[in-house]
């Protein structure tokens, strides 16, 4: 019987280089460009929340060109199917938008209730 000997982070079977976790070495994004992207977009995040909009936005584009150049399969697919995030979204914010109106309303009918049994 022939024992195949597997090196540390090397699989013989697949004649491919391995991690720790089993995957390929190439599928695996690199640790400094994981801090780059988190650090961009969270910083971005926080300069756009705090009123530099610019600033965040130009922030987060960045981040987010330094994880397409990583995944570029990923962002075709995304792009591609664009048009359909985009309406999913506009339906969501406009079923959000009519219920934020409707809690408003509420709210103002309970005020003036609330105001007329005061008086």
């Amino acid at each position: 019987m022939l024992h195949v000997r597997r090196a540390a982070g090397f699989d013989c079977a697949a004649g491919a280089e391995l991690n720790s976790r089993r995957r390929p070495v190439g599928e695996i994004m690199q640790n400094w460009k994981k801090a780059v992207v988190c650090g961009a977009v969270g910083a971005g995040a926080v300069l756009a929340l705090s009123g530099r909009r610019t600033a965040g936005l130009a922030s987060i584009a960045g981040g987010l060109a330094v994880l397409a150049s990583e995944y570029p399969e990923h962002f075709e697919d995304l792009w591609e199917n664009a048009p359909e995030y985009v309406n999913r979204a506009a339906q969501i914010f406009a079923t959000l938008s009519r219920l934020s109106e409707g809690f408003a309303e509420d709210a103002e009918r309970r005020s003036v209730q609330s105001n007329e049994e005061f008086v």
